[in-house]
């Protein structure tokens, strides 16, 4: 007997479909976990939890749902998208307005209605993925990733209306339900409060484009300058049939998707680098603005944390030496992604975007004193006479962490030449001193070295877990954003030991 092909829509069953959740193993385990789980909540709710009728049903009725969708119940399905939406929205609600005479035990335990809220979640994000896939059988690559365009801004509408308007709606309904006497003079109205949660993400996705914009005029200096064209004169052209790129095309991200990849003149293929670029960016900036800056600097070595933190004390009631740092930070990892890309296509770093951005990292201190965060030579005892001034300073942090990033790189390269794998393309020696060196510029000459230590331990996990060819130069970009990512709790470490 021949086995059934499940890859063809018309062998797929009616209700139970494959799904990306069951796609492997560890999915396979998810999928049970979450059908038990389900499950064992629902008779719960069923058992204890019948003295509030109305939550025990909407429980129950959730469970069963989520249950029927872990083994796939509906997989690709439009409906069955909207269905785990509710059951999400449901599921919050109830916890974030507990009924009364459920016991206790049964609301703030594992059976809570955030656990199902959070299953429902899950299911909800494969779903998504399901519903391309399931649409992807029928439609060419171009109208997809239209598709694909109208998803993304559909999901940012989503997350703007949920923290804009849903979390004010749901905090006040919880305030409702349980008053609190001693905190009313404090207390925004709701009006207020959705107004203060809209200008938050308002704030968070200007961030982002920010980051996302700049990722694309990294993709044009990534083209222009190694080949010696200008990267400020001229507009975008389509590489194959030099038509102007017009400028409802060249939004970041969405403007490569409304094309479907392709041009709208010649119709050749783009590349998908472009939007990818953008996207990590602007994920970049994304990060780096909740980890350091409207979380007060946490990530931040030498500096106190600040105590108001959040966008509205960081951002709007702007903290301009945080700010300094981030746009510092950020304009060093912009640099740093912009040589990848030159490296990965097989060119030399140029002369000039060297000498640029060196130039900068020296400057910038120099300005603005307050971007140098440990400095070169420990500071003199309290009382000293002696005083330096901040000019020598800003060029002793410098200048210390160019040549201290210099050596490493030179140290750098010659551990890769050791642990060199078979057919694997070197990064030239020159490269390397300009990554190291401008990275001790902008953070520090101890920066320098423990970047050493994070850029050599992943380089010998890529050589190590592949052939050594797969990552290219990438890594480096990675072990610097893991160094910075994790720059307090490592320098905290280093002093004591």
């Amino acid at each position: 007997m021949r086995g059934t092909d499940y890859s063809t829509p018309a062998t797929i069953p009616q209700l139970i479909r494959p799904t990306l959740l069951r796609a492997c193993l560890a999915g396979e385990y998810l999928s049970l976990g979450i059908l038990c789980f389900s499950v064992a909540i629902g008779l719960l709710w069923l058992l204890f939890g019948t003295a509030s009728p109305l939550a025990a049903t909407v429980m129950v009725t959730g469970c069963c749902w989520t249950a029927f969708r872990a083994v796939g119940g509906l997989a690709g399905d439009f409906r069955a998208g909207c269905a785990s939406v509710f059951v999400t929205t449901m599921g919050l609600l109830l916890w974030l307005l507990p009924a009364k005479n459920v016991p206790a035990w049964l609301v703030s335990s594992w059976a809570s209605p955030a656990v199902l809220a959070l299953l429902s979640a899950i299911l909800f994000c494969c779903d998504i993925f399901d519903q391309r896939k399931a649409d992807g059988r029928h439609s060419s690559p171009e109208s997809r990733r239209r598709r694909d365009g109208l998803r993304i801004l559909f999901a940012i509408g989503g997350l703007f209306l949920l923290w804009g308007v849903g979390l004010p709606i749901a905090t006040e309904l919880y305030r409702r339900g349980y008053p609190d006497s001693t905190l009313q003079l404090e207390r925004m109205t709701l009006p207020q409060h959705i107004g203060f949660r809209c200008g938050e993400a308002f704030v968070t996705l200007c961030f982002f484009i920010l980051g996302a914009n700049i990722g694309s005029f990294l993709n044009v200096v990534a083209w222009r300058m190694p080949r010696g064209q200008s990267i400020t004169a001229g507009d975008s052209r389509c590489p194959c049939c030099g038509a102007v790129i017009g400028r409802r095309d060249n939004v970041p991200i969405l403007g490569w998707l409304w094309l479907g990849g392709r041009c709208r003149n010649c119709h050749s293929a783009i590349s998908e680098r472009y939007p990818k670029v953008e996207a990590l960016t602007g994920g970049i900036f994304l990060t780096f603005f909740f980890l350091q800056l409207i979380s007060g600097g946490a990530t931040l070595p030498l500096r106190t944390i600040n105590l108001y933190r959040g966008i509205l004390w960081t951002v709007m009631f702007a903290k301009w030496d945080l700010i300094g740092l981030y746009l510092f930070h950020c304009f060093m990892l912009a640099s740093v992604l912009a040589a990848v890309l030159m490296i990965h296509d097989g060119f030399r770093l140029p002369r000039r975007l060297q000498l640029f951005t060196l130039a900068l990292a020296v400057i910038g201190p120099l300005l603005f004193p307050t971007l140098i965060l440990i400095p070169a030579v420990p500071a003199l005892p309290a009382g000293s006479r002696i005083r330096i001034d901040p000019i020598v300073t800003a060029l002793q942090f410098s200048f210390a962490g160019i040549a201290v990033g210099a050596a490493s790189a030179l140290f750098f390269s010659w551990v890769s030449q050791r642990t060199r794998m078979p057919h694997e393309r070197l990064l030239r020696s020159g490269d390397l001193l300009w990554i190291f060196a401008f990275a001790g510029a902008v953070l520090g000459w101890q920066s320098a070295v423990t970047f050493l230590v994070f850029a050599a331990a992943l380089l010998l996990v890529c050589r190590w877990s592949t052939d050594g060819t797969r990552w290219g130069p990438a890594w480096l970009l990675a072990a610097l954003l893991l160094h910075h990512a994790t720059w307090r709790m490592h320098w905290l470490w280093v002093q004591t030991y």
